[in-house]
């Protein structure tokens, strides 16, 4: 057999980790907590100006369809004439739902769910990126 005392190390291992220890973990872990938040931050700040660009095209694009399919003028009877409109309400209401622009009313529902998420987001990220404590 051969002697492995050779290749052991001249100095004991200490049993006890570092008193330190503990500290530089936490520190550590901190930081990378404090790294991603701002990562995240920087993405749903990103999110927020694009989602607000679309939102605002979105609702351009549901006034445009909005104006060139008649529903503003089936909406204005309802005030101008609402003895006839009540008389005659499951024609009136059908009449609202067949030309109502479905696809860009859905388009500026998205547009706007998307945007409060990321407001919502960008919010609770600036709270964890900016106020995060660091042990020490």
């Amino acid at each position: 057999m051969r002697n492995t005392l050779k290749n052991q190390p001249t100095s004991p291992i200490p049993t006890e980790p570092s008193p330190r220890l503990l500290a530089t973990i936490l520190d550590r872990i901190a930081l990378e907590i404090h790294k991603t938040a701002r990562r995240r931050f920087a993405f749903f700040s990103t999110l927020l100006v694009v989602s607000a660009g679309g939102f605002v095209f979105a609702i351009q694009f549901l006034q445009a369809e909005l104006a060139s399919s008649g529903v503003l003028h089936i909406a204005a009877l309802l005030f101008s004439d609402p003895a006839v409109a009540l008389r005659y309400w499951q024609d009136f209401g059908l009449s609202l739902l067949e030309l109502l622009p479905v696809a860009s009313l859905i388009a500026a529902l998205v547009s706007l769910f998307v945007f409060l998420e990321s407001l919502h987001s960008t919010v609770r990220e600036v709270k964890a990126a900016f106020h995060i404590s660091l042990a020490s």
